[in-house]
């Protein structure tokens, strides 16, 4: 890996379903992707993970910069935030029990 998916905490959050409830909050859903090992919070098929996972993106500087779905705690995000770089509006996240 390098050092940019270094970043990553392996929260598992970013491959958990969710759902855009209106312009400011999102529910984060219980089910995941079938390819994210729940124990590690690595993804089984992680080498062809773009092409296994439709909603599987890569993670670049831009989208840790504007994305707002991005879980609260990732590290994509605190890296941005160190950086002053992070402009994604604020989004209240609502986590399914």
């Amino acid at each position: 890996m390098s050092r940019w998916e270094d970043l990553c905490t392996r929260c598992g959050l970013c491959c958990r379903e969710k759902v855009r409830l209106d312009r400011h909050s999102y529910l984060l859903r219980k089910a995941s992707c079938v390819h994210l090992d729940p124990d590690s919070g690595l993804c089984t098929g992680y080498d062809r993970r773009f092409t296994l996972g439709v909603g599987c993106r890569k993670m670049t500087i831009f989208r840790a910069m504007f994305t707002p779905w991005l879980p609260p705690g990732c590290g994509y995000v605190a890296w941005a935030k160190a950086h002053h770089i992070r402009f994604a509006r604020r989004v209240e996240w609502i986590i399914e029990p």
